[in-house]
């Protein structure tokens, strides 16, 4: 293109210019050198220019890949005090169905010392009835406790699923509009 354009410019210049074919030459010379000066200034420029541009990118991918691990990081320690919330509560549950246990022992080992001392055939009865009363209502207690427990487990199991789900679906790749590559969100699911 340079090369056409300066043939162009001094067959124009030759024909048209009542100036020596010497200076005209230099002219054209000169004006080539201009414009080459020019061109190079422009293709260092746009060179520096993309440069930065390419820095800038990544500088910026980098800064959104440490957000988006900080953020994993964050969700991470959200579950994990939730999990160390459901490890007190079990471990309150087992205390208190420990305690009941307990004295449900205490209990039945009052009403064992009770059986030595008994030689009456209705009073053994009343004994009996009141151990298997205390065994039915220990059991639907602790049953009932448990299932409690189940539940509150269950419900937190849902959470921690949505809050997972929730994460994972904030994963989205270039093409569905989102932030990272397939091979970013493979890694991060």
């Amino acid at each position: 293109m340079k090369l056409f354009l300066y043939v162009v410019l001094t067959i124009h210049l030759v024909s048209h210019s009542t100036l020596p074919k010497e200076e005209l030459l230099e002219f054209v010379e000169a004006e080539h050198a201009s414009v080459n000066a020019v061109v190079e200034m422009q293709k260092r420029m746009h060179t520096e220019r993309v440069q930065r541009i390419e820095e800038s990118v990544v500088n910026v991918r980098k800064a959104e890949l440490l957000l988006h691990r900080n953020r994993i990081a964050q969700h991470c320690r959200g579950l994990d005090k939730e999990l160390e919330v459901e490890n007190d509560r079990f471990v309150s549950v087992q205390d208190e169905v420990r305690a009941k246990a307990e004295a449900f022992a205490k209990d039945v080992a009052a009403l064992q010392a009770r059986l030595d001392s008994i030689s009456d055939l209705d009073l053994l009865v009343s004994v009996k009835d009141k151990a298997v009363g205390a065994a039915d209502a220990f059991r639907g207690e602790v049953r009932r406790r448990l299932q409690q427990y189940r539940q509150s487990v269950e419900d937190a199991l849902n959470g921690f699923r949505e809050a997972n789900a929730s994460l994972r679906t904030s994963f989205k790749t270039f093409s569905e509009g989102g932030n990272f590559s397939s091979f970013e969100v493979t890694t991060y699911r």
